[in-house]
Parts: structure tokens; C-alpha cells; sequence
């Protein structure tokens, strides 16, 4: 009970900050499916990191690494940067917290069950300049359950997964004017403001699957997996509001009277809907991990995403991109528990599959990561991850971005660990001294 207060504590305490991006405009600029915030302080790594006490789900056959039921989330929260000029450097708005992962392992013998969760693909955008607004907002969430079964020969996993999500987009203008009419016998100022607004609500929901494999060797691991593209189908629902606020104004003079007024008000308003679909990308995954004593070990990340195939609101044309990412880790196991604080770092590369001026967009990042063991419980561990990334630049792109993430979880706590007592103390005999009566 202790664990979920404290997790609860910390959703209230940092319940903070995701950056809207510039980018969010032609794509999803965030991308989770089932990382965890181990592999964050890795360089996103870790996806056949079998040598670890708790699994990255991203690769499905990864689960077999479980020995006990294991339950692991994690919170991110981000502060992120937009650079226009070499003299302007803005904070970009803010968004609430993010959940990227949520997961439970339950092993069965040589069979694997578990559920999962991950934020799966999301871009936010926010842009105010005088009276004109856009805003657009994305987030589907990607749900699963997964069965992993190791044989003799290698890990296979295969999970069943359900996406979720929305979209919308607003636009927002705002038209002023003001003037004075003159004539012989009235003297009246009017004021004309007109505002339109046009929205779009999109929903949907898809069913997919994903496979995976692993094996582990003496020192080294290695996994592949696969991500089929899935069409997010919805209803697209449209609405284009115009109002119109004239207000006439009689000043000293006029034939009506001095200082009367009159206001008039119209609005139209356009409703419609329509199907649309949003496809996202067939994804092939590798991973390697190498151990190079008990402590150390490096983990290589790799994939390649179809989106040539995927569309988005605007129909961007979409391009494959390759993302990859490495990381270095230490993990120790000493008594007493205190002394066992496992550190790792990493980088990571991440194209984009949209161009902004015609130039690919890339992100790059470094990542630092430790381990707080949790007294009296196990494998567990509360994961600190810390991360820097820069996105675009200014020459090719029009704006560099640069974030600065802090994202912390809870991993490996085994549910069923602490059980009940079924018997009461009592008291035991003591035999008697006197050896005649045997």
C-alpha cells in the first residue's frame, strides 16, 4: 500500500510539464511503445537486454527475463525550448505530465503473461501571434496484452494490441475594425469584430499485433521484432464557426439621442463529417546486448519505420526513417542494499518522417541514468532518467529545439511478495528432564 501512496504522491507533486512543439504541425514528434525508463538513461536502448530483472516490452519475447509477477510504470516531464534567432530563445508552452509506460508480468512455468501499455504516438502545437490562434493536439495510446514462451532454442513473443486516440485541431481569427460614419443629421461610431473559427475532432480506434524473438548466449543477447502498420479509422468531425459583433454607437447630435447604442450579433455555423484515417508505420526492430563482466554491459538499439504508406491531417508526404540508439551501463549487486547503485548513459539518433523547408528533421540526445534500490523489496527499483535532445536547426528547419527531460519509474516490485500470514505464534513444548518416564 505504501508503494502506490508514494507513486500517487509523486503524480500529484510533478504533474508537470510536456512542451508543445512547433514540428507537432506535420507529424507525431513523440513515439513510445513500451520502453521504460530504464532504457531512457540508455539511449532508448534495451530492447534484447535479457540480462536485466525487469523486461522492456517493446520486444514482446523480452518478458521471459521475469522470474517473480513484476509490476513497473514510470512519469516523464519535460521542458522544452524553441530557438527562432540567435538573440531570441522562447519557452514554448506547457503541457501536463506524461505516463509513457505501464506494465505487469506474470510467469507461469515456461509461459509469460502480461499487460501492457505505452503512450504510443502523440505531437502537440500551440502558435498565438496578435489576434490569430492555432492549436493542435494528438495522443493514441497503445494497449496489449502480451504471451511470451521460452523454449530451448530462443524466447518468441507475440501480443495483442488495441490503439486509442484522438486528434484536434483549432484555428482561431479574430478580426477588428473601427470608424466613425458622419451625415447630416447622425454622427455614429461603429465598431465591426469577427471571429471564425474552424475545427476539427477526429477519433479513432484500430486493433494490431506485434511479434518478437530473443536468445541469450554466454555473455550477449539479441532480439528482433516487428511492428505490422495499422489504419487508424475514424469520424472526422468538421465545424466552421463565423460570429460577427457590430456595435453602433450614437454620439451628441444624432437624431436618436445622445450616447444611445445598439449592438448586433450574427453567427454561422458550418457542421459536417466525414471518414478519414490516419495509417502509422510497419516497424522492423533489432536489439544486441553485450555483458563484459557482472557489471558492465552495452546495449545497441535499431529501426526502421515504414511511413511512405502513412498519411497525416495535411497528407504530408511521409519518408522511412532509421533511428538508433546505444547505451553504456553499470549495474551493481553488493550488500548491503545502500551501496548497490547501478548508473548507465547513453545517445540516440531519431529522424523524423516529415521534412519542415524541405530538410529531413533530426533529433538528437544524451541520457544519464541511475538506480535506487528499495529496501526489503526485492529486484525493485525506483529508475531516475535524465535526458538533453536538440531537434532541427535554425538553418535548414527555422527553429532548433532543445529539451530538457526528467522522467523517474518504478520497476520490478513483485505484487505478490509480501503475504498474508496464515498462522498465529504459539507456544512450544519443553520436553522433560526427568529420562524415566521414557
Amino acid at each position: 500500500m505504501k508503494k502506490f501512496l508514494f507513486l500517487l504522491l509523486f503524480l500529484t507533486l510533478f504533474g508537470g510539464a510536456f512542451a508543445a512543439s512547433p514540428f507537432s504541425k506535420k507529424g507525431f514528434t513523440k513515439q513510445n511503445l513500451g520502453l521504460d525508463i530504464y532504457s531512457a538513461g540508455m539511449g532508448y536502448s534495451g530492447s534484447a537486454d535479457l540480462f536485466r530483472f525487469n523486461p522492456c516490452l517493446q520486444n514482446p519475447s523480452v518478458a521471459a527475463t521475469t522470474s517473480n509477477v513484476k509490476f513497473s510504470t514510470g512519469l516523464s516531464a519535460g521542458w522544452r525550448y524553441f530557438k527562432q534567432s540567435d538573440d531570441e530563445l522562447e519557452l514554448s508552452r506547457s503541457r501536463e505530465y506524461d505516463l509513457p509506460f505501464f506494465n505487469i508480468v506474470i510467469p507461469i512455468g515456461q509461459n509469460f503473461f502480461a499487460f501492457d501499455f505505452a503512450s504510443g504516438y502523440s505531437g502537440d502545437y500551440e502558435f498565438s501571434l496578435a489576434d490569430n490562434k492555432e492549436e493542435f493536439f494528438s495522443d493514441f495510446y497503445k494497449v496489449g496484452l502480451v504471451y511470451d514462451r521460452k523454449t530451448p532454442w530462443f524466447n518468441i513473443g507475440v501480443g495483442g494490441s488495441y490503439y486509442v486516440g484522438s486528434a484536434q485541431s483549432d484555428q482561431i481569427y479574430t478580426d477588428k475594425d473601427k470608424f466613425a460614419v458622419h451625415d447630416t443629421n447622425d454622427v455614429v461610431t461603429q465598431r465591426l469584430d469577427s471571429v471564425h473559427t474552424v475545427s476539427e475532432d477526429f477519433e479513432s480506434k484500430a486493433f494490431s499485433y506485434n511479434i518478437g524473438v530473443s536468445k541469450e548466449f554466454e555473455n550477449f543477447s539479441l532480439g528482433a521484432y516487428y511492428y505490422p502498420a495499422v489504419k487508424l479509422s475514424g469520424d472526422n468531425e468538421f465545424s466552421n464557426t463565423s460570429t460577427i459583433f457590430e456595435v453602433y454607437k450614437y454620439t451628441q447630435g444624432s437624431t436618436i439621442g445622445k450616447d444611445s447604442a445598439y449592438t448586433y450579433k450574427d453567427s454561422t455555423i458550418v457542421n459536417n463529417k466525414k471518414r478519414e484515417s490516419i495509417n502509422l508505420p510497419e516497424i522492423f526492430g533489432v536489439g544486441f546486448t553485450y555483458k563484459f563482466d557482472e557489471n558492465w554491459k552495452l546495449s545497441l538499439d535499431a529501426d526502421y519505420q515504414i511511413w511512405k504508406a502513412s498519411s497525416f491531417f495535411a497528407d504530408e508526404k511521409m519518408d522511412n526513417t532509421f533511428n538508433f540508439g546505444i547505451g553504456l551501463a553499470y549495474d551493481m549487486d553488493i550488500d548491503p542494499w545502500y551501496w548497490n547503485f547501478p548508473f548507465r548513459f547513453g545517445y540516440y539518433r531519431k529522424e523524423f518522417p516529415f521534412k519542415v523547408q524541405d530538410h529531413r528533421l533530426v533529433e538528437h540526445g544524451i541520457t544519464a541514468g541511475f538506480d535506487i534500490p528499495v529496501a526489503d523489496a526485492g529486484e525493485a527499483r525506483a529508475s531516475v532518467a535524465l535526458e538533453y535532445s536538440t531537434r532541427g536547426s535554425k538553418a535548414d528547419n527555422g527553429y532548433n529545439e532543445q529539451e530538457f527531460k526528467l522522467s523517474i519509474g518504478f520497476i520490478g516490485f513483485d505484487v505478490f511478495k509480501s503475504r498474508p500470514t496464515l498462522t498465529k505464534k504459539r507456544e512450544i513444548p519443553i520436553a522433560s528432564q526427568n529420562d524415566d518416564q521414557y
